[in-house]
């Protein structure tokens, strides 16, 4: 997630934006929550989780923003049409509200997968980690701990250390 703290320039910000006005409050609020998720596609289950919504709503949300091309679809997943639309709308959040943002996806991604040997832990320690001083430090550092261990394991070695740092 490096492109995300990389400054974009004001007249590019204002293009996005102006491409994000049609937004409804709802949209725009799950659209920021799917920016915060990560770069990868996401599933209407994950987005379900970390939202709070029903299906019928989301489906309508999502149908909406891939209209407006802000989204693509494809083998159930969605991903943002260009990564600088998510950048934008992750920008737009505040430190505190980001951070707590954070929190919330990682205690859905653990509700989600509660006691699941193939629980996104490599997900549940980047939010974690993401969150900054909103979460417990115990709960940061053994999701990083697990993370580095399934990192190592699978000889990620540049993710292992990550993690292990952050632990």
């Amino acid at each position: 997630d490096a492109l995300l703290t990389l400054p974009l320039p004001a007249d590019v910000i204002a293009a996005i934006a102006d491409r994000l006005r049609d937004l409804d409050g709802l949209g725009r609020a799950v659209l920021t929550r799917a920016a915060a998720l990560g770069g990868d596609p996401f599933t209407l289950a994950v987005l379900r989780a970390v939202s709070g919504i029903d299906d019928a709503t989301l489906i309508d949300v999502l149908d909406d923003a891939v209209s407006q091309s802000l989204l693509t679809q494809s083998n159930g997943g969605y991903q943002f049409a260009h990564p600088l639309i998510r950048q934008v709308l992750y920008g737009e959040l505040h430190t505190t509200t980001r951070q707590r943002c954070h929190v919330d996806i990682a205690k859905a991604l653990l509700r989600a997968d509660a006691g699941s040997a193939d629980a996104p832990v490599v997900a549940i320690a980047h939010h974690l980690i993401a969150a900054g001083p909103q979460a417990d430090a115990a709960d940061v550092v053994a999701a990083a701990q697990q993370a580095g261990d399934r990192a190592f394991a699978s000889a990620s070695w540049h993710d292992a250390a990550r993690f292990y740092r952050a632990a």
